[in-house]
Order: C-alpha cells, then structure tokens, then sequence
C-alpha cells in the first residue's frame, strides 16, 4: 500500500477565474469538477497527482456549499461532479487518462479517437485550474471548456471529454469510483473511489487495496471458513 503521509487538507478560494490568475494544466494531475442546473459556474479544483494522494486523504471543499459558496443546498442536492486527469511521461506505453464513473465493474469505454485527443479535452479544462486551489468557472464559459461543456456536452460532433471517452460524473449522493486508462482501448484500472460528504463540505478518498491485501482478506475468508466447519463437524 502506498505510503500515507499526512493529512493535506486542500485550502481553496473560490474565487472568478481571470487571465491573470490562470494557469496551464499540470502534467498528471487529477481535476475535481462540480457543475449544476441553475447555477452559474462550475467549480474546478486540482487536488494534485496520484501518485501524491492516499487512501484516506481528504481534502476540504470549502467554497462549494454554505454561506457565500458556490452552490446552494439544492444546487449541490442536483449537481454532477468526477474527476478526470491526463499523464503523458514521454513513453506511449505509460501516457495515462484517468476518469470517474459511478460503476466499480467497468470503466470507461472510448468511443473514438485516442489519448492525444483526450489528453487535449483534459487541459482544456485545467486551463481554468490553479494547482491547490478551487476556482470557479462560468458554465457558459466563451472557451466552451467549462466542467459543464466538457463532461455533459454529448451533442454530436463535440470534441468534448464525453463524447471522446465517458462522461465522468455521478452525483453527490453517489461515490464516483476513479479509473486508469493506461491503453485506451483495453480495459480500465480500477483504483479506488471518492466521496463527497452528505453536506458538501469535504472531498474522501479510498484506496482499492493492493493484491497483498487481497490475499490477507482471502486467507483470512479461508481461515473462518475452516473454523467454521471444524465447530460445524464438533457440534
């Protein structure tokens, strides 16, 4: 399991995105969006690379709901939110998209084109990102690279995320489970899930444990299975 180092809570300023205070999308890092019916923008923020996050970790959201935030209640109740990102080392085997969906069986499914073409709807939205703040964006953003326009924009001929890949929301109520999509085309790597609070106030990530963990749980299924029966043949 990888290392846990210590709780990092985010602090984000949801504050208008201007020229001045945007800033281009860092390599690999994963962007968490909210958008919702009747709200007039977005809220984007990047919680860093995979690689620097752990089971566990939870950032803050303040800026999203509450006095002053971004949403109202009802807003927040409606919104759609996930998380995508896009990892290029320089080597085609390991260029990697990463995307929610609300199934923990199957991830995403590419419906045409390849990471380039994915990679490039990726940093169109973190060109309204800041790395470790929250910023909000309008939904109908001039660009056409809001979270709204690149994740729900299913209209024919969009190069958006969605038509080029998956749509990667869910809902608030929902848990959006994260996949690595290592080689487009081939099946997905599932890597865990994030959850957002039932009052919109922080963001929780939880790690799928590593084939080690695995066999403890399966020994350990074995183990009650075989005491189980040893009672079972006593009595």
């Amino acid at each position: 399991m990888r290392k846990q180092t210590k709780l990092a809570l985010l602090a984000v300023a949801a504050a208008a995105v201007t020229s001045t205070a945007q800033a281009a999308y860092n390599n690999g890092d994963l962007l968490v969006g909210f958008t919702s019916q009747g709200a007039a923008n977005d809220y984007i923020f990047d919680i860093g690379t995979y690689g620097g996050i752990y089971g566990g970790e939870t950032w803050s959201l303040a800026g999203l709901t509450g006095s002053g935030g971004n949403f109202t209640s009802s807003q927040f109740a409606a919104a759609n939110w996930g998380l995508i990102g896009a990892l290029n080392t320089g080597v085609t085997a390991t260029k990697t998209i990463y995307s929610t969906l609300g199934s923990s069986t199957a991830g995403p499914n590419e419906v045409r084109n390849g990471y380039n073409t994915i990679a490039a709807n990726v940093l169109a939205v973190g060109t309204h990102s800041i790395a470790g703040s929250a910023v909000m964006i309008a939904q109908a953003d001039s660009s056409g690279n809001s979270w709204n326009q690149q994740t729900l924009n299913s209209a024919p001929g969009a190069n958006t995320f969605q038509n080029n890949l998956d749509s990667p929301d869910v809902g608030t109520g929902a848990a959006a489970y994260l996949w690595a999509n290592a080689n487009l085309g081939a099946p997905a790597t599932l890597l865990g899930d994030f959850t957002v609070s039932a009052d919109g106030s922080a963001l929780t990530f939880t790690e799928v444990p590593e084939p080690a963990s695995y066999g403890a749980l399966a020994g350990l299924g074995l183990l009650v299975i075989a005491l189980r029966r040893q009672f079972t043949c006593k009595a």
